[in-house]
């Protein structure tokens, strides 16, 4: 199997689809395992939670982007992905994912940070991806406390490498 489809306890409807460390290490890469990073499934099939596509480092899987062509990129925070999707499907509330969970401790990192201002600028319909530099997740660069925003991705969106710009 080169996926792992992981049903949740919190919300047994819903289902995280994560990419086995075999695709990583062994460069197996296809347009599904490209977008099983952290994608969430209701258990009727329909996609409920859409991070962003899985991102290559400059040469990995030949990936290289040309001198004279023009990019948006985020500053690299070293934490951990966690989402914040209103999923409405069964659930109607806002549910918090990272790449392999919905219900680790990681997940519970992510919730640590979530106040009601963050819940009141997340729009339905869109998976919130941040990085998460939490005190119990160290890492060798340490960062700042908190969540940090790299973008949004439409739920229904089926295009890869897509965020919004948010004012």
């Amino acid at each position: 199997m080169l996926y792992t489809l992981k049903q949740s306890t919190n919300y047994p409807s819903l289902h995280v689809k994560k990419y086995t460390k075999k695709v990583y290490f062994k460069d197996m890469w296809n347009e599904e395992l490209i977008e099983s990073r952290g994608h969430v499934y209701h258990s009727n099939g329909n996609l409920v939670i859409n991070p962003f596509t899985k991102v290559f480092h400059r040469f990995q899987h030949d990936t290289d982007i040309p001198l004279n062509e023009f990019c948006t990129y985020v500053e690299k925070i070293n934490g951990f992905m966690g989402c914040i999707t209103y999923v409405e499907e069964d659930i109607n509330d806002f549910v918090i994912s990272t790449t392999g969970s919905l219900d680790s401790e990681f997940v519970d990192f992510v919730d640590d940070f979530v106040t009601d201002k963050v819940l009141d600028n997340i729009e339905k319909g869109y998976t919130y991806i941040f990085e998460v530099c939490h005190p119990a997740d160290p890492h060798i660069i340490s960062e700042k406390q908190g969540l940090y925003l790299l973008g949004r991705r439409k739920v229904s969106d089926k295009a890869h490498y897509t965020t919004d710009c948010i004012n």
